[in-house]
């Protein structure tokens, strides 16, 4: 049996329920917060991270001049994974 992606729109929703797994695994472990930082240029990591429901709170420049963006998400309401 072969699985795989091909093209954009078979992709399309795995980055987010990626991140949600993740939150949810996190937060079962005792995580309290989860924390993205994307390129706020590359509009679709700004996308998972918000359609994650994870929010913006502050933008950061890095030592290296790099911009990035943090998307925080309360991990005590987090669902559980699965």
């Amino acid at each position: 049996m072969r699985a795989g992606c091909r093209g954009s729109e078979s992709r399309e929703g795995l980055a987010t329920r990626a991140v949600a797994l993740v939150r949810g695994y996190a937060a079962a472990d005792g995580a309290t917060q989860g924390v993205i930082k994307a390129d706020p240029e590359n509009g679709a990591s700004v996308a998972v991270a918000r359609r994650a429901g994870f929010a913006s709170v502050k933008q950061v420049l890095e030592a290296d001049g790099a911009l990035f963006t943090w998307y925080v998400h309360d991990l005590r309401s987090a669902p559980p994974p699965g």
